[in-house]
Parts: C-alpha cells; sequence; structure tokens
C-alpha cells in the first residue's frame, strides 16, 4: 500500500537553534526551510496529496506553483509521486462544487500531477437533503472526466471519486465507476467516520473491486487502521493525523513502534503573553515568574535525559510551569498529564529511535514547544508510521 502525506507546507528552518529557541537569520521560509523528504534519506511517504483548493485564491504560493509546477513547489524527488483531488470539504456546505470538470483536469495536467481524481461532492448526514444529488452529481462529473481524458493526451492517469452516506452506497459508487471503465477509483467522504463504519464500508466495496480497480481511500491512513487497509489489498491511502498528532493530539504525539507518548509541554514564555487563548496567554503568574519556571522545566528535562537528574525533581520542575499555566480546555486534570510525563521520562523513547529527528536532536523532540520541534516530532511520526507500513506488508505477505 502506498501512503500518500497531505500537503499543509510543512517545513522546518534546517538552523534552528534549541536551546536558545532562535531562527535562522535572514531566512526566507519556503527557500530556506526544508520539507520531510528533504529532511530524511529514507523515504518516509510515496508521494504529497495536493487539494485543488489549496490552490483556489491568488497569493504568493499558487504564484510560484504557476512558475515551477507542483513538483517543483514541493521540491519532490523523482520517486515521489503527486495525486490531487479537489479538497471537497473547502466547499462542503455549497450546493454544487467550486470547480468545473474542465478546469481540474487542466489543472492536473499543467501542473504535473501523477494522478487526479474526478470532481466530487461529500455527503454528511448535515446535508442529508443533498444526499441523492451530490451522489449522483459526483457520479456524473466522474463520467465527464474519464471521457474528457480519453479524448486528450493527458499524462495523468485519471481516478474516479466515490462517495456515499453507507455500505450500499458507497458499492454501488464503486460499482458505477468500474462499469465506465476506471482502473482506479479513490473512497472519499470516511475521514471522519468511526473505525467500525470504515471497516464496514471498505470491506464491501473491496468485494466489488478486487480484480477490477485499484483503490485509493481518502483521510483513513491511521496507524490503527493499517493491518485493515493492507489486508483488503488497499492501493494507496493519506492521511495528516501522523504528522498532525504531534501538536494536535492531547496525548497521542510521540509515535513509537507498538503506541504513543505525550509529549512535555513547555510552551514559550513571550513577554506579552502573545495569544490571550494560549496556555501562557491566559496565565494569571508575572512575566518574570514565568520565564523562570519555563527555562527551570527546560534545564530539568535536559538534566534528565543526560541522566543527572532524577525523575521526581524533573516532574517537579514540570509540574511547577504547568501549574502556572491557563488552564486547558481539554485536559483538567494535571494528575492525568503527570502519569502521562511520567511514562514517557521511564521510556526514554527518544534514546531509543534511530530515526534521523531523534539522533539529531534527542530529548528536544519530546518537548512540546513551538513549530520546530512540534513538526519534527511530525516529521518523526512519518518515519514510524512508514516503518509499522512495511511489517503490516510483512505479515500479511507471511505464509499461513
Amino acid at each position: 500500500m502506498k501512503f500518500f502525506l497531505p500537503d499543509w507546507d510543512d517545513r522546518v528552518d534546517p538552523g534552528y537553534d534549541f536551546l536558545t529557541d532562535k531562527m535562522t537569520l535572514k531566512r526566507d521560509p519556503y527557500r530556506d526551510d526544508r520539507y520531510a523528504h528533504e529532511l530524511f534519506d529514507d523515504p518516509l511517504y510515496d508521494g504529497v496529496l495536493v487539494s485543488r483548493m489549496a490552490l483556489y485564491r491568488k497569493g504568493r504560493k499558487r504564484d510560484r506553483v504557476e512558475q515551477v509546477g507542483m513538483k517543483g513547489y514541493l521540491r519532490l524527488p523523482e520517486q515521489l509521486e503527486l495525486f490531487g483531488d479537489c479538497g471537497a470539504f473547502g466547499y462542503i456546505e455549497r450546493r454544487d462544487p467550486v470547480f468545473a470538470t474542465e478546469d481540474v483536469i487542466d489543472h492536473y495536467e499543467r501542473l504535473g500531477f501523477d494522478y487526479g481524481v474526478s470532481v466530487d461532492h461529500i455527503i454528511l448526514p448535515e446535508f442529508e437533503d443533498q444526499r441523492t444529488y451530490r451522489f449522483d452529481l459526483t457520479l456524473r462529473n466522474a463520467e465527464t472526466f474519464l471521457a474528457m481524458h480519453r479524448e486528450g493526451e493527458f499524462s495523468f492517469a485519471p481516478v474516479g471519486a466515490a462517495q456515499g452516506w453507507d455500505e450500499c452506497t458507497y458499492v454501488e459508487a464503486a460499482n458505477a465507476l468500474v462499469e465506465m471503465g476506471y482502473t482506479y477509483i479513490a473512497i472519499g467522504g470516511l475521514a471522519r467516520s468511526n473505525t467500525r463504519d470504515i471497516t464496514s464500508v471498505l470491506t464491501a466495496v473491496s468485494r466489488v473491486t478486487a480484480g477490477r480497480a485499484q483503490v485509493h481511500v481518502f483521510g483513513v491512513a491511521r496507524a490503527k487502521l493499517l493491518p485493515l487497509l493492507i489486508e483488503l489489498g488497499v492501493t494507496s491511502a493519506d492521511s495528516a493525523a501522523p504528522l498532525r498528532q504531534a501538536w494536535l493530539s492531547a496525548k497521542d504525539n510521540y509515535y513509537t513502534a507498538d503506541g504513543a507518548y505525550a509529549a512535555i509541554r513547555i510552551p514559550v514564555a513571550r513577554e506579552g503573553r502573545g495569544f490571550s487563548a494560549s496556555l501562557v496567554g491566559r496565565s494569571e503568574a508575572s512575566f518574570q515568574d514565568l520565564k523562570q519556571a519555563e527555562q527551570d522545566a527546560l534545564a530539568a528535562v535536559r538534566a534528565y535525559a543526560k541522566r543527572t537528574l532524577g525523575i521526581k525533581e524533573t516532574l517537579k520542575c514540570i509540574n511547577a510551569y504547568d501549574a502556572m499555566l491557563g488552564a486547558r480546555p481539554y485536559e483538567s486534570d494535571a494528575d492525568r498529564r503527570g502519569q502521562l510525563y511520567r511514562d514517557l521520562l521511564r521510556a526514554r523513547p527518544w534514546d531509543k529511535c534511530p530515526c534521523p529527528v531523534c539522533r539529531e536532536l534527542g530529548v528536544e523532540v519530546a518537548i512540546f514547544r513551538g513549530n520546530n520541534r512540534n513538526r519534527r516530532r511530525g516529521f518523526h511520526n512519518l518515519w514510524v508510521l512508514r516503518r509499522r507500513i512495511e511489517r503490516q506488508r510483512e505479515l500479511a505477505a507471511a505464509p499461513g
């Protein structure tokens, strides 16, 4: 199974100073910062998924992409592929998609995509009154898309989009696409679904497509679903979750081969408090007290990593800063956070991981603090996910 990473302009400053938290001087964020595929020698993903909605509005990114193509903009090496879709979540509240088939085909071809998905419309419960309309529209667009692709001399492979609202409608859509002549179809609208519903839909669809068409699944390449996707013979899938959980998850920030740990939250104490909604911004402590507690927490974690400070003293410093911060809306139990941090410190996973990020940064990758740590931790998660995928492939191929 191929894994595609959705493009969210995830880059880091390669010269960032983690001890002083200083960026590289005279740095251009696009030119000088690096994507994950530029920092790792081993591939973390098979390609990048880029939605048409990402380039819907004019701006600096769109201008650069128009000049050098999408692969040039992403600085993708030759072995990585480019998968394009319309980004239907971006126009979900509209009755009709914002793109015409002609525009999308031109977009895929002109910008150098390897795969392009037909124009679809997501069907969710809040739009139940439109579900039949959206279902039929998605299939009509797919039929037009394939006909236009056959008439032209295009270099990208056409992928038919399938949307539905239950097992039966997804099977109906998948079968219709295969009957149209598609050899590659994409199942959309499942990213917000639970594991049970995803399993039901994909199992049913796989019976229709087996031996007839390849299948891509949007937004569900989660670690827990890998065995199912590989068992069903899914050709490709994508998900931003392994990357973005590094800073969006309440506890699964740092991946390991068998699970995940919470990163230790030591947010930057800024004078003026920065965003009023941030943990630092909501604190009632003085800036001087915050800054001192912040530095004490950082020093303690680093001393623990060097084995010059015990776990009890380290947690005391972490908790002292944590207690000064504003209340967290997602987690009010300080004891629970303390246990999560204790589990991480006892395991010392940064010492055991051979990925380039962990080898270079050590414990810094386990600290929840700003883009350059958090995204690097996300890159580490992608590295771990890649190896989980490889392990599942080996298990699936093993006899018996």
